[in-house]
């Protein structure tokens, strides 16, 4: 494992990097559909920054799918 892919992020960065609300966040990661944190100490947690980065990869993979779907559908109508 690299230096880079154990980069610890704290929320503000976070949410800058994602562009989600702290509230969405934690919302997302309740029902397992965004990256759990890692805690640091008894308050405060961080999260990988490759999880993050591979979690955003699949949103954009997610909407070129569905891109590509959908303009096969506008094609065969």
């Amino acid at each position: 494992m690299g230096i880079e892919s154990t980069r610890i992020v704290r929320e503000p960065e976070r949410r800058a990097k994602t562009g989600i609300s702290t509230s969405t966040w934690y919302e997302l990661q309740a029902v397992g559909a965004a990256p759990l944190p890692v805690k640091l100490t008894e308050r405060s947690v961080g999260w990988l920054e490759s999880e993050l980065d591979a979690w955003l990869a699949a949103r954009v993979a997610e909407r070129g799918a569905a891109f590509k779907e959908a303009a096969s559908v506008e094609v065969d109508a």
